[in-house]
């Protein structure tokens, strides 16, 4: 179960055919579709270890509707957009028997995401550029049951302030999370995690509009359940 609560999201879009007005729009569509991973781990001694993934650009293109609330429209959408295809190299250190560091660094293939969703002629363009991805993260074992985890990670703009759209407001990225682990038998375990994402400010400052979210933070809770079998 997760628990998703995003503050300071809306948007307003303008018609062109009539300047004076303001719509709500609300877009529905659906897709299908599943990226492809692969990696590797290597054991460089009994206390440490280092990994490599891959996870391959999706492209899904989702058909819909884009309904104008107040000027009672409805458009037929059919919106491909591209998820980023992305690479990370992590190293995990066993520091004591208790204590445990992990450490990973990434790169994310943003600039092909050109244009983010349904663009509306107001918005200018979306252009993105690729990313860089790092974290730091600690496992504590309390006992025999229990496991305590945290983290920070950080990862940089994907994008301009010029080119900002209120639908999409990309900024960099800062993510804390805290969690844990109950081994409630030698083949069930419990846990549960609180993540923060601060989202930045992702000031706007394109030539048709301007301005910030006056909060754009991400607050996660998450409760999960493994079966060893």
């Amino acid at each position: 179960m997760e628990r998703t609560r995003i503050a300071g999201l809306a948007l307003a879009a303008a018609v062109l055919a009539a300047p004076a007005t303001q719509a709500e729009g609300l877009w529905f569509g659906d897709s299908t579709g599943g990226p492809a991973y692969t990696g590797a781990l290597y054991k460089l001694s009994g206390d440490t270890r280092i990994g490599l993934s891959y996870q391959s650009e999706l492209n899904p293109d989702p058909g819909g509707q884009l309904e104008l609330k107040r000027l009672a429209l409805e458009v037929d959408t059919n919106t491909e957009l591209t998820m980023t295809q992305k690479v990370r190299l992590g190293i995990h250190h066993q520091l004591s028997k208790r204590l445990a560091l992990d450490l990973s660094l990434g790169w994310d293939d943003w600039s092909e995401l050109d244009e983010a969703f349904v663009a509306v002629a107001s918005s200018g363009a979306s252009l993105s550029r690729d990313t860089t991805h790092a974290d730091i993260g600690m496992e504590y074992q309390l006992n025999p049951r229990w496991l305590v985890t945290a983290g920070v990670s950080y990862d940089s703009n994907p994008m301009d302030a010029r080119f900002h759209i209120a639908d999409m407001p990309l900024d960099r990225q800062i993510h804390v999370g805290l969690g844990g682990e109950y081994n409630l038998s030698d083949s069930v375990t419990l846990g549960g995690y609180f993540n923060y994402a601060d989202l930045g400010s992702a000031r706007i400052s394109a030539a048709e509009f301007q301005g910030e979210y006056e909060k754009a933070v991400i607050y996660q809770l998450g409760i999960n359940a493994r079966w060893h079998f």
